[in-house]
């Protein structure tokens, strides 16, 4: 009789542990804080480190590496989430899941872009956010950042030799 109660305790304890090494709940929240908290990842933040698949984490330290090496560019030349080397974002981030599977998910970042300093060019733009699930912790670690003309950010940090 006792072991019922203190087997749900173990395991409701565990969960709150995997729980507490995850930056968010769900996919949509961990893209967000991943943007909010380290929005280069050059390189990733000793903190953000978790909220990265292996695989991306292992291309941005690459990519990093060969930047010192370089000194100057590498494989990236444009900012990360919406492709560009000018202009910015203006008004609110929008993070939206668009799929999700038990393994995988989809986000889509919707934003106003501008060219102008005063925001009025603005236009709706959207990138797209790859995630998958740790399996050892059960966190959402951001694997791919698409832009928003279809270029893959681990497509172009492959490039690097």
């Amino acid at each position: 009789m006792i072991r019922r109660p203190l087997i749900a305790i173990l395991l409701a304890f565990t969960c709150n542990a995997n729980a507490a090494n995850c930056v968010a709940d769900t996919p949509a929240m961990t893209s967000q804080w991943v943007h909010a908290h380290d929005r280069d990842l050059d390189p990733p933040k000793k903190n953000v480190r978790r909220a990265l698949s292996d695989e991306l984490f292992s291309l941005l330290k690459k990519e990093h590496e060969c930047v010192v090496r370089e000194q100057g560019v590498c494989a990236l030349d444009a900012d990360l989430w919406t492709e560009t080397q000018d202009g910015q974002i203006v008004g609110p981030i929008v993070f939206e899941e668009s799929a999700r599977d038990d393994a995988s998910a989809v986000v889509k970042m919707k934003y106003k872009f501008s060219l102008e300093d005063n925001g009025q060019d603005a236009k709706n733009w959207s990138s797209t956010i790859r995630l998958t699930r740790k399996t050892h912790t059960s966190c959402w670690t951001v694997d791919d950042i698409v832009g928003p003309d279809g270029t893959s950010l681990k497509a172009l940090l492959r490039q690097n030799k």
